[in-house]
């Protein structure tokens, strides 16, 4: 009798897992979706909102209890056993997947180099930093709005940077593939611009990509020579807090 009611509580608690379902207004904070980017990031994430959400899940996994025993009909003189094999069998889901859906982000692709950046004291053929990046890039942009945008720029270290929004759950493929790949394509209806995140300053943000741009995310013999992804803080020196608008350029990007 033990075994047939543990084997069927078993079959029960697999095919009725217990799971959490977010109102679509419920999101990651900014400080949850910079967890997630580290290594191990969604494993800390997932702790954080057991113990946030404990009381509720507690309820949640009494509920799953109750409606076992109601379903198989389990006698009142087995209950304390029905609720130990369900205690061991049972499976939990916090549904990160739907927060992280739920959770829109604004992202910086930065394109780096060995030299800081272009400073606004300096003319395009003085600059390193144009000068390492531009055979990169020349094909996809305009020579005039290049200019235009060194002349507007503020800030210091200003580097090419493209910005979209997307959702953290791309946010994590993208982070992931950044790692992994080759090569990043970068869709052209970005905004892309000159921008200094250390200071808070750029460039007006306004170059129009004739196409998609495709560049090797490690493209020079340093370590600097590389691409990166930043999240668009709006607490901090973000592009968003600098100029002082939303960014709602949805795109979609490649790794190769």
């Amino acid at each position: 009798m033990k075994k047939e009611l543990e084997k069927q509580i078993k079959k029960y608690c697999e095919d009725n897992p217990i799971k959490i379902y977010w109102d679509y207004r419920d999101k990651l904070s900014i400080g949850e979706v910079k967890m997630i980017m580290k290594e191990d990031g969604l494993l800390e994430l997932e702790e954080n909102l057991f113990e946030l959400n404990m009381y509720y899940l507690a309820e949640l996994e009494e509920e799953a209890t109750k409606n076992m025993i109601e379903e198989l009909e389990i006698p009142e003189d087995l209950e304390d056993e029905a609720r130990e094999f369900f205690n061991y069998y049972r499976e939990t889901d916090i549904n990160i997947d739907q927060l992280l859906k739920n959770t829109n982000v604004v992202v910086r692709i930065e394109i780096n180099s060995n030299y800081e950046g272009i400073s606004y004291m300096e003319s395009p053929e003085e600059s390193e930093y144009l000068k390492e990046i531009l055979p990169l890039i020349s094909h996809a942009i305009d020579k005039k709005e290049l200019e235009r945008e060194v002349l507007n720029n503020s800030g210091n270290t200003s580097i090419f940077s493209a910005v979209f929004a997307t959702t953290a759950d791309n946010l994590i493929d993208l982070n992931k593939l950044i790692k992994e790949g080759k090569n990043i394509i970068i869709p052209h209806n970005a905004i892309f611009g000159l921008f200094d995140s250390f200071i808070g300053g750029g460039s007006i943000m306004e170059m129009n990509l004739k196409e998609n741009l495709k560049l090797p995310i490690q493209w020079g013999n340093t370590e600097y020579d590389k691409i990166t992804v930043e999240i668009d803080d709006e607490d901090k020196y973000g592009l968003q807090s600098v100029y002082g608008s939303y960014v709602n350029v949805e795109a979609d990007f490649e790794i190769e």
